[in-house]
């Protein structure tokens, strides 16, 4: 995660600190199969939050939820999900590292993710939380690890 550098008297040197990033993306209505019916996930807010020192992740989370709406609150379940972290390189944004969730073979109407355990990450660059509906790729939410 991004780290701090104080200087005192010009004699600081950059180190690590305690960082954590929080962050939502927004997701337009989408469509999918359930058990043979035809359903619509309304707009919704895909919210990924993180906890960690430089490259070391202490707990990561994801969470869906519809957008505020009555349509939302009737309609906003999705099914047959997953959630993925997903770590890429600055350099090339190539995919270093997936953190595959299992994928749940129910609806929700508020689902999440957490992982609490310590991650070191080989390199700098971005952690994303991807949301999968019935195997397809649906939302994108990622933090900057930066020295």
């Amino acid at each position: 995660l991004a780290t701090s550098a104080l200087a005192v008297g010009g004699l600081g040197a950059p180190a690590p600190a305690d960082a954590s990033a929080f962050g939502c993306e927004y997701i337009g209505g989408f469509g999918f199969e359930f058990k043979g019916l035809s359903l619509r996930a309304p707009k919704g807010f895909l919210c990924h939050h993180i906890s960690g020192e430089g490259r070391r992740i202490t707990s990561e989370s994801a969470h869906y939820g519809p957008a505020p709406s009555l349509y939302g609150a009737l309609t906003g379940r999705v099914c047959n999900w997953r959630i993925d972290f997903v770590y890429r390189r600055a350099a090339n944004g190539r995919v270093y590292r997936r953190d595959r969730g299992r994928t749940r073979h129910r609806c929700g109407y508020l689902i999440s993710r957490t992982v609490e355990r310590n991650k070191r990450l080989r390199y700098f660059g971005t952690a994303c939380a991807q949301l999968y509906v019935n195997g397809k790729h649906r939302a994108r939410q990622c933090h900057n690890i930066t020295r």
